[in-house]
């Protein structure tokens, strides 16, 4: 009797330190489904992937900093004793514009990655954009309302 707990507590606390050094909760492996589509891809796949990341990380980065510079010229422009709607409306123009190019070059990113893989790398793919686009934790929006705390979801 002795034996067998003291080896179910051995294999308890090997599974615990293994889940641990392997950077998982012992609650459950959160990244399985990572490492699983990881692991599905030959290394030609990861270096193409990793190729069409870098070429639109590169073509939306100077597209990003002028959104921003954009959207701090929107705030000094609403602020303004006399705001000129003429202005503010180019400005937003100008911004839809910037969103759309940004958002073309991530759908043609995304696009070129789902065509080099096979049917159940796809799915292994969508699962892991699923997973990695989901919000960290409840929805943190909230008010004030009667002096109580209500969360907005």
């Amino acid at each position: 009797m002795k034996t067998r707990i003291m080896l179910i507590m051995i294999l308890v606390a090997t599974m615990v330190t293994s889940s641990y050094a392997q950077g998982r909760e012992w609650r459950g492996d959160s990244h399985r489904d990572d490492s699983r589509f990881e692991r599905s891809l030959t290394y030609k796949q990861k270096m193409t992937i990793s190729q069409i990341s870098r070429e639109s990380y590169q073509a939306s980065k100077p597209l990003k900093a002028k959104l921003q510079k954009l959207e701090a010229r929107h705030q000094s422009l609403i602020h303004k004793n006399r705001p000129n709607p003429k202005k503010i409306n180019a400005n937003i123009r100008e911004m839809e514009q910037i969103k759309d190019r940004l958002a073309r070059i991530e759908k043609k990113s995304r696009m070129n990655i789902l065509s080099i893989l096979s049917k159940r790398q796809q799915q292994l793919y969508l699962e892991y954009e699923r997973r990695h686009n989901q919000p960290i934790g409840p929805n943190k929006r909230h008010e004030r309302k009667a002096g109580f705390l209500v969360f907005g979801y």
